[in-house]
């Protein structure tokens, strides 16, 4: 087990694991063809290619989000927080000596979340992301980040400068529309307030200015 505040601790059961990794040549990439790690939480696969200039990855990720809680629980701040469903994740990586290029998509099935007397039950939740991150400057550009489900449904776009530092919503635009009550089930364990409503609320705007000085509940009030 390893330590995660408070004394608590993450312990992770029959780990396993394999791989496929060559190179050809002193000049040549090298390349993964198969990696495979997998424990009681989770499956991860992957693959790619690596040279002096561009790395390029795709990874894979199953997992139940019942085990997740059960395992790491402590880690993802889901110690009180009952939660079910099944995660599929699929990223593709490109790394260049400016650019760090994520693209991934992923869906939860069957999701269920419940706080207290709240449930909130989805049959597919499905998430859509690109972003670039511009390394000498840590700025991260969202090109695109789509998420569809009951609670929550929408897109953003824009800019948020020095994520290492203090980062910053630079003309980022949102266009959702949401349920406050049930997107505060889902996001409760990292809320400092209860969210409550059932009234679908649309939110169209554009952020601007430093992260820690936006209040993103004032959204849906």
């Amino acid at each position: 087990g390893k330590p995660i505040g408070r004394g608590r601790s993450i312990v992770q059961n029959n780990i396993g694991g394999s791989f496929d990794i060559r190179k050809a040549g002193k000049r040549e990439p090298l390349e993964i063809r198969d990696f495979r790690l997998s424990s009681e939480t989770f499956e991860l696969t992957g693959k790619g290619t690596a040279d002096a200039d561009t790395r390029t990855f795709a990874i894979a990720l199953t997992s139940d989000l019942g085990a997740i809680r059960r395992d790491l629980g402590p880690f993802f701040a889901l110690d009180n927080a009952s939660v079910g469903g099944r995660l599929t994740i699929s990223v593709n990586i490109v790394r260049t000596k400016e650019h760090l290029i994520v693209a991934g998509k992923g869906e939860i099935a069957e999701l269920s979340m419940t706080s207290g007397s709240r449930q909130i039950v989805d049959p597919l939740v499905k998430l859509d992301a690109t972003t670039k991150l511009f390394r000498e400057t840590d700025d991260l550009q969202i090109e695109e980040a789509r998420i569809e489900s009951t609670f929550l449904s929408g897109k953003a776009k824009g800019m948020i400068k020095d994520i290492k530092g203090d980062p910053a919503f630079d003309e980022l635009t949102v266009d959702a529309r949401c349920i406050p009550g049930k997107l505060g089930i889902v996001l409760g364990p990292w809320l400092s307030e209860k969210w409550e409503g059932d009234q679908p609320r649309v939110i169209r705007t554009t952020l601007r200015g430093r992260v820690s000085e936006t209040d993103v509940a004032a959204l849906l009030r």
